[in-house]
């Protein structure tokens, strides 16, 4: 033996088995802006059509000779891989497929140092000082709005492209956590019966009214694009006029994992992806050193202070 401690290795019967991951769908992309003193930033903006981004430019390409758009470099200095390829299509709908344990939403708070709590509501994972620490739910001792926001994040298969992975598309859209998991629920009770369903990925506008304010939204959602009496037909199913992808049984199970520590999250998701399309008028405070507790986001004004509160849906 080399003097390793065996007994801290994690039983391979414990090992979290998920398959690669061969890029993301990503709702949001950085556009410029100028600020009160004429100097340009970057901020996030979220997007009309679907956007991918991915190491392999082969897989890239493929996307767009589906769904359009111009494949162009793609350098996140804060993401986990560099030197990567992306396209922002044409199409506001995406045709997927949904593997097994295609959904998982966890509430989590992030701060400019990423993401420092998650939990289930009922139990919470605590990161501090470089530990972490299992705690009950703390949303509920907290004064105001809770720091914990939902976030989804959802693995799909993209049919008629070179398979080397699933695609992760993550979202903070409280509208997609409750209709996301009903729409999943109800798809894989059809699977059981029908097998593996052609199923729509698609980005919808919202509009929300509160307190006289109005916020306008790109919301994703899940779509079957048959009718119910096509699919108690079969005419629904994988391989009905569409290219085909060798499945096995197990692809007519889907249900939503309990919520993970280890679940990847990369930082960059948080610059590059978003919602609003248009914010209310709102002051976001500013600390060059945010108050303890205080949810907050890099200010993209150069001229502003360092961070500002993180607005809420």
């Amino acid at each position: 033996m080399n003097g390793a401690d065996v007994t801290k290795r994690i039983p391979l019967a414990d090992i979290d088995s998920r398959p690669p991951e061969a890029g993301r769908i990503r709702l949001g992309e950085k556009v410029e802006g100028v600020s009160k003193a004429g100097k340009k930033y970057t901020r996030p903006a979220s997007t009309e059509t679907f956007r991918f981004t991915s190491p392999e430019r082969d897989q890239i390409e493929a996307i767009a000779d589906i769904y359009g758009g111009t494949v162009k470099p793609w350098n996140e200095p804060r993401a986990s891989t560099q030197k990567q390829w992306e396209v922002k299509t044409n199409t506001d709908r995406i045709s997927v497929w949904l593997p097994p344990d295609a959904l998982t939403v966890n509430y989590e708070a992030w701060s400019g140092g990423g993401c420092v709590r998650r939990c289930d509501g009922v139990t919470c994972v605590w990161k501090e000082d470089g530990g972490r620490e299992v705690v009950p739910c703390l949303c509920g001792q907290e004064e105001g709005a809770p720091l914990c926001k939902p976030k989804s994040r959802l693995s799909v298969v993209l049919p008629g492209i070179p398979f080397s992975g699933v695609w992760r598309m993550e979202t903070s859209s409280e509208y997609f956590v409750y209709e996301a998991r009903g729409m999943i629920d109800t798809i894989a009770g059809l699977e059981a019966a029908q097998g593996v369903l052609q199923v729509d990925l698609v980005l919808s506008k919202r509009t929300k009214r509160d307190g006289g304010q109005v916020s306008h939204y790109i919301v994703p959602q899940i779509a079957l694009k048959s009718s119910p009496s096509e699919i108690l037909e079969g005419l629904a199913r994988v391989g009905q006029g569409t290219p085909q992808l060798a499945l096995d049984s197990g692809w007519t199970e889907t249900k939503v994992l309990d919520p993970v520590w280890h679940t990847p999250a990369p930082e960059d998701d948080e610059i590059t992806d978003a919602e609003i399309i248009e914010e209310p008028a709102y002051d976001p405070g500013g600390w060059d050193a945010p108050p303890p507790g205080e949810l907050v986001v890099r200010n993209p004004d150069p001229d502003g202070p360092k961070w500002i509160r993180k607005p809420t849906n």
